[in-house]
């Protein structure tokens, strides 16, 4: 979680921010699903829900916003990540 707070600046580039980001996010939302019942999370004032849909929607968010990067074809995991980004929930 601290990484992902920290966003890019601890990465070489975008593209592994967001991938980390978004793997992050599908561990949690995979591996302790009942963890992440509804709650205010304490930043922002805590107006801001955090449950499994928030880590949903971000990890496809994520998983979009690295398939679109340059790097993506480069290393050619677009098709894997774009894949990922559709189907985060199965």
């Amino acid at each position: 979680m601290r990484e992902m707070e920290e966003g890019p600046r601890r990465f070489q580039n975008l593209f592994e921010a967001c991938r980390r980001c978004a793997d992050n996010a599908l561990f949690l939302s995979g591996v302790f699903p009942r963890s992440l019942r509804r709650r205010r999370s304490g930043r922002m004032g805590g107006s801001r829900l955090v449950d499994r849909g928030y880590y949903v929607t971000t990890g496809k968010t994520c998983y979009r916003l690295a398939a679109e990067h340059e790097l993506a074809e480069f290393t050619q995991q677009r098709p894997t990540l774009y894949k990922l980004s559709r189907y985060f929930e199965v």
